[in-house]
């Protein structure tokens, strides 16, 4: 059968009979005969064929997409679909004017939909970084926003079909970041990129916030005194201070007492040490220090 938005159209060949082969032409031709669907474009027009890996917007009956997934049953692939729609439906509620808004980008979770699927799991976006692991895994290209595609075939790859799915496969990627450096620097580098978008820099306040969530219990003897400094002396963060970071971390997670004067830092890591041994940590005085914008 063909089928429309999920409805079936009938099948496209029914009873007919296929002519047969001539003995003169049946020497000739080691193929069969037979019928197939056939489509007409016209100029400037173009067919996009898909065999599933982009996930359909309307799933028929019985349907099974080529390419594999750890999903185990058709069931679980209609139950990941519809928990999509859910969130997508509580997310378009935010949209003041839907006429305007473009089919494509808007078939996505976003807004109160995004915060109802955090509230679900369990996650408070400002004092967890759970949201944006989930970002990381599923390769979310917008800003707590998820595509269908992102969606259906990010989890699916994974297995999940249901909250208490998703939220097991939260927990484990949550441990393996605890555990794996290799893990956490990758994550780590994704988080800069997914929240600057198209800015040179992070707010300080946005870098602020996200060091709370990622860095705060990773044991660095420092990050009380960085993050004093940062919030006195920077009003933002480029992607050098942001991945050099954390290697000057793994040079020096406990204290400065072996700081290398000879080595090359960012500007403002280089203030940093400065100020941490002119006793910048113990100075609870009121004088507002100069805010620059790193360019480095």
């Amino acid at each position: 059968s063909i089928f429309r938005n999920g409805k079936a159209l009938g099948a496209p060949f029914q009873g007919t009979e296929i002519p047969k082969l001539t003995q003169i032409n049946a020497k000739k031709s080691s193929v069969s005969q037979f019928f197939c669907p056939t489509v007409g474009l016209t100029k400037n027009t173009q067919l996009v064929l898909n065999f599933g890996a982009k996930p359909f917007k309307f799933i028929p009956e019985g349907f099974k997409p080529l390419q594999d997934t750890s999903l185990k049953s058709k069931q679980d692939d209609t139950k990941l679909v519809e928990l999509f729609q859910k969130y997508k439906e509580i997310g378009k509620q935010d949209v003041k004017n839907e006429e305007t808004q473009d089919e494509e980008e808007d078939d996505a979770i976003e807004g109160s939909g995004t915060i109802q699927f955090a509230t679900d799991l369990g996650v408070s976006p400002d004092q967890d970084p759970m949201l944006l692991i989930i970002a990381w895994k599923l390769n979310a290209q917008s800003l707590w926003c998820f595509s269908r595609e992102e969606w259906v075939s990010g989890w699916a790859k994974y297995g999940c079909s249901t909250i208490e799915d998703i939220s097991l496969q939260c927990s484990k990627w949550m441990e393996n970041i605890k555990k794996d450096q290799s893990q956490f620097e990758a994550f780590y580098k994704f988080v800069f990129v997914y929240l600057k978008e198209e800015k040179r820099i992070l707010p300080i306040e946005e870098a602020l916030v996200v060091w709370e969530m990622i860095l705060k219990d990773r044991g660095w003897g420092l990050y009380a005194h960085w993050m004093k400094f940062v919030k006195k002396k920077v009003k933002g963060i480029s992607s050098d201070i942001w991945n050099m970071l954390l290697d000057f971390v793994k040079e020096y997670p406990k204290d400065l007492s072996q700081y290398d004067v000879s080595a090359s830092w960012p500007s403002v890591i280089d203030e940093f040490v400065e100020w941490v041994q002119d006793g910048g940590p113990s100075d609870n005085s009121e004088e507002k220090a100069q805010k620059y914008d790193d360019s480095d």
